[in-house]
Order: structure tokens, then C-alpha cells, then sequence
């Protein structure tokens, strides 16, 4: 048995060209959504992100301005600039790219977004919003996922579903979002015993280890469907997941591709938030 393609680059370019039509269909006169990147600079990784975020943004028609900030930028600083973009009236969406530089304190300023702005879903109140059953804007990654599995009709109602990842980013509203759906959710982290085991019972495994290559699997179960968010450039310049994708194809009934599977679906959610905030405007 070889496993289905959870395909998130051909859902995503189908959910992107909705939005484009949609924008289209504005009135000349209307203004057009706008996203604002904010980036501390020093990162490789999060510089690949962000090209990958303003060329969606052009493609569908939302204009995308990148504000970039020296490594040194002091946590008062950027606060003041984060504050000016929530006074801009012209602005729908804000995303402070992560990670952060160590003297900055993530959480400190993805607090200082306007919630009604906070495109990327993860101010305090957006995250409590969805704590209580009544969301508004979804952190990317986890509303891709739960979008990836309905497309493809995977069940979710009374499924044992393992995240491997308890972060504000993914694992935890992930969890929130498939307890909604009626799923029975395990989140794992680093400090859990016997991962073996716990991966063992998944009808539904999310990996996002931030690890290459950590989960053998000889460790999934027959049928399980594997969405692997992560993404690693390993020596030979290719990129991999947290799964042996070769081998792990050959045991789930589904899984993800990397790249081509959770990564553009982020992309497409973050698109839908800006074309939200700017309806909510």
C-alpha cells in the first residue's frame, strides 16, 4: 500500500484563486486589503517565509509592505512600530515574523497587535477567542491543517489524533480545533515518556518536532494518516519533514508531502485572515 497525497499546494493555489476572484470583484473606488510583514532581520529561514508570503499576497491582489528592523532593535522600539501600523487605518493585516531575536520578547509584542489586525492569529485574545468556542482570527498552520483534512474528508469525529508540538503556534489551537470536531487529542512535547507509544495509537499523527527525520516509522500505525509540518534543509541542500517520507508512505493510509503539503496551506489561511480583517474593517 502506498499512501494518498494530502495535497496542500493544489488545495492552497485552488483557495488562492477563489481570493484573487474575490478581490477582483471590488469596486474600483473600494480600498484593496493590505498586509504588513514585520521582520527583524538575521534569520535565514524566516527570510525564505516571508518571500514566499509577499509573492501570495501580490498574486491575489493584496497589497504587502515588508518592514525590516536591524538585529539590534530594541523590544521599546519595535513596540512603537507595531503601535504606529495599529493607528494606520490603511492597514488590515499585521504579522510579526517569528522567531525573534533573544533580547525580544515574543509574546510581549505579539500582545501589542490590534487583535482585529492579527493576521497570523495569535495575540492573547485571539488565542483565548478560541479557547472558548468562539473564533475569529485562526493561527495559520493549525486552521491549514484542519482546511488539508476536510478537503480530503478525512474523519475527525471520535479519532485518536497525537500532536507532536505543544506551542501557542501550532500544537496548542491545532488541539482546540480537532476537540471542536469531536476528535480525542494527545499533545506531546519534549518531556514525554515513552513517544513510542504515544505515537503508536494515532489514527491521526501531526508532527512538528522541529527536528528532521525523528520519528522512525516503524513506530506509526497501519492506516494512520501522517501530516508532517515539518520543514528541514538537510546537507544535500533538499528539504525533508520530521517523517522518512519513503518509508512512511508505504504504512499511513495519507500523508503530507514535503514540501508541497502543510506549508502552502499556512500560507493560504494567512492570504484568508488579511481578506477577513479587511471585510471586519
Amino acid at each position: 500500500m502506498t499512501a494518498n497525497i494530502l495535497d496542500g499546494k493544489a488545495l492552497s493555489q485552488a483557495i488562492l484563486g477563489q481570493l484573487k476572484q474575490k478581490i477582483e470583484q471590488l469596486p474600483a473606488s473600494a480600498s484593496r486589503p493590505k498586509l504588513v510583514i514585520v521582520q527583524v532581520l538575521g534569520d535565514e529561514a524566516s527570510s525564505i517565509y516571508v518571500k514566499h508570503k509577499l509573492k501570495a499576497a501580490q498574486d491575489v491582489g493584496i497589497e504587502a509592505q515588508h518592514l525590516t528592523f536591524p538585529n539590534d532593535i530594541s523590544q521599546k522600539a519595535l513596540h512603537e512600530a507595531i503601535d504606529k501600523l495599529n493607528q494606520d487605518a490603511a492597514v488590515h493585516g499585521i504579522l510579526l515574523q517569528l522567531p525573534l531575536p533573544i533580547q525580544l520578547q515574543a509574546e510581549s509584542l505579539l500582545s501589542v497587535i490590534n487583535p482585529a489586525k492579527d493576521v497570523d492569529g495569535l495575540t492573547p485574545f485571539n488565542q483565548g477567542c478560541l479557547m472558548q468556542k468562539q473564533p475569529r482570527l485562526l493561527p495559520c498552520t493549525p486552521a491549514g491543517i484542519i482546511r488539508l483534512l476536510k478537503y480530503y474528508a478525512i474523519p475527525l469525529l471520535g479519532q485518536e489524533v497525537v500532536i507532536l508540538n505543544a506551542s501557542a503556534l501550532v500544537g496548542r489551537p491545532l488541539a482546540m480545533l480537532l476537540l471542536a470536531e469531536g476528535a480525542t487529542v494527545t499533545l506531546c512535547n519534549s518531556k514525554t515518556r515513552n513517544l513510542q507509544s504515544q505515537v503508536q495509537r494515532a489514527d491521526i499523527l501531526v508532527s512538528a518536532t522541529g527536528k528532521p527525520h525523528v520519528i522512525p516509522s516503524e513506530w506509526l500505525r497501519k492506516g494512520v494518516v501522517a501530516v508532517d509540518v515539518g520543514v528541514h534543509r538537510v546537507a544535500d541542500k533538499h528539504l525533508v519533514g520530521d517523517l522518512y517520507y519513503d518509508t512512511a508512505s508505504q504504512v499511513a493510509s495519507w500523508i503530507t508531502p514535503v514540501p508541497g503539503g502543510v506549508g502552502p496551506m499556512t500560507v493560504a489561511m494567512l492570504m484568508e485572515n488579511v481578506w477577513q480583517a479587511y471585510l471586519q474593517s
